[in-house]
């Protein structure tokens, strides 16, 4: 599994690429979160002064650095602990067991007061998720829900809820395109989160009379090359399909431009997360809708439930994250001029309040 999850670096570098979903530009699902909480109490904040925190580090594990979303979020991590004074070794784990594996016994080896994973299930790495529990280590997996065995040796697994973006789509583009409107699938069976988007998608869409007529299962070795086939694949097959939904945020920036070289321009894609290369093709008119989510804070509230784990032995609460998170659908009318749906800065300086608050003296 060499390359797997969101948006391939090289094709970021070297053109604007964007997912967005829109509708009017309103939020759907729960009222976003202020800041990441630490279980027993609010924690937030930048440690300026006197503070009862003790130093820490964090190890952080990215199922593959080769995705735009999973640098975001390895970004933010780094970020936050920075500014509250902890140190933290980010891995990429480059789409490989193996490395993930080596990863996780560093960490381990090192001692480290938790460590957070991004976009990993637990199966892949069973044997280290068990040491790092014989250890005391917490191991909390953020930013897409995981699944399969082992599962329950995570302290706790924050994400937006990976069938919630489904819906969403599902909901936007039943009041874009009549009933009988013909679409198409890019699945990604092989990521429990990715597939999860597909699975809550398709009962909407054929509910609200949408008719699938192909889908294509991605291979996560060899991620680029498959998204781009199987997009035109598809859509060659089936000339009357409107829509490509997608399991992922990596396809707009694949899908785009290998539609428009085999003439399919006429085909919306419709994906996840608030990607700058989504974003981009949104503002260039390219046919991409997204459905962003606030993901930030699931990797906040990790770090946040380790801070307060560390000062105050306060156990994590694998249900920190319930209602923590805000759906919005972006498309040509409501992408913003520039910079993301949900800024990461932004969730980053109001968790480091919180957390500033809960441990000054």
């Amino acid at each position: 599994m060499k390359k797997y999850m969101a948006c391939i670096a090289t094709v970021v570098a070297v053109g604007s690429v964007s997912a967005c979903g829109s509708s009017n530009g309103s939020s759907t699902g729960s009222a976003p979160a202020t800041a990441a909480t630490t279980g027993s109490k609010a924690a937030t904040g930048g440690f300026t002064g006197s503070t009862k925190l003790p130093s820490g580090k964090v190890g952080v594990l990215q199922v593959n650095a080769q995705s735009e979303r999973i640098q975001i979020w390895g970004k933010t991590a780094k970020d936050a602990l920075s500014k509250v004074g902890w140190k933290s070794e980010v891995i990429d784990g480059k789409g490989d067991p193996a490395a993930w594996a080596q990863a996780m016994t560093t960490f381990i080896n090192e001692k480290v007061d938790g460590i957070v994973t991004l976009a990993i299930d637990p199966a892949a790495i069973l044997p280290q998720l068990k040491a790092a529990k014989a250890a005391g280590i917490p191991v909390i997996t953020a930013g897409i829900t995981v699944a399969g065995p082992g599962k329950n040796l995570y302290a706790a697994n924050y994400a937006p809820p990976d069938g919630r973006f489904g819906q969403v789509l599902a909901d936007y583009l039943k009041t874009k395109f009549p009933a009988g409107t013909e679409y198409v699938d890019q699945d990604l069976t092989a990521v429990s989160g990715a597939h999860a988007l597909i699975t809550a998608g398709d009962p909407l869409m054929k509910a609200a009379g949408f008719k699938l007529v192909g889908t294509k299962d991605l291979n996560p070795a060899d991620l680029v090359p498959q998204t781009s086939k199987a997009a035109v694949d598809l859509t060659a097959g089936h000339p009357k399909a409107k829509i490509m939904l997608t399991c992922c945020d990596f396809a707009p920036p694949i899908v785009v431009p290998a539609l428009k070289q085999a003439g399919r321009t006429g085909v919306t894609i419709a994906a996840r997360y608030d990607n700058p290369s989504s974003l981009a093709l949104i503002r260039q008119g390219a046919p991409v809708v997204i459905a962003a989510a606030d993901s930030d804070q699931s990797v906040l509230l990790a770090i946040g439930q380790l801070l307060a784990k560390k000062a105050s032995g306060t156990a994590i609460d694998p249900k920190a994250d319930a209602g923590k998170y805000t759906f919005k659908m972006v498309d040509k009318a409501t992408v913003p001029a520039s910079g993301f749906v949900f800024d990461p800065a932004t969730q980053i300086a109001a968790a480091v309040k919180q957390w500033q608050t809960e441990y000054s003296r």
